[in-house]
């Protein structure tokens, strides 16, 4: 969303977002993206509620650091989750 759209920007965009999902009592991860990498911009959408603000181009370490903050880590055993499908759980389309 852009942070200069008329209607709703980015920063309030955020506070409608942080504020429904307060509604939830749960933990949420809220990341903005902007072009605006100065620091009272970066602040306007943390204040907004954000969790996380990412400046673009979007550096793909920073968006695993933002991630990482958030996300349990996933433990190294972990195993793949099996699918099975039925006719009556298969997605559209498969045969």
């Amino acid at each position: 969303m852009s942070a200069q759209n008329g209607r709703c920007d980015g920063n309030v965009a955020d506070r409608a977002f942080a504020f429904v999902l307060s509604l939830c009592h749960c933990l949420y991860l809220l990341s903005s993206v902007t072009g605006n990498a100065l620091t009272e911009d970066v602040n306007a959408f943390v204040m907004a509620g954000a969790n996380s603000v990412l400046t673009k181009p979007i550096n793909s370490k920073a968006l695993q650091g933002a991630l990482a903050r958030f996300c349990p880590p996933v433990a190294a055993a972990a195993q793949p989750v099996q699918l099975h499908l039925t006719a009556r759980n298969a997605p559209y389309g498969t045969p």
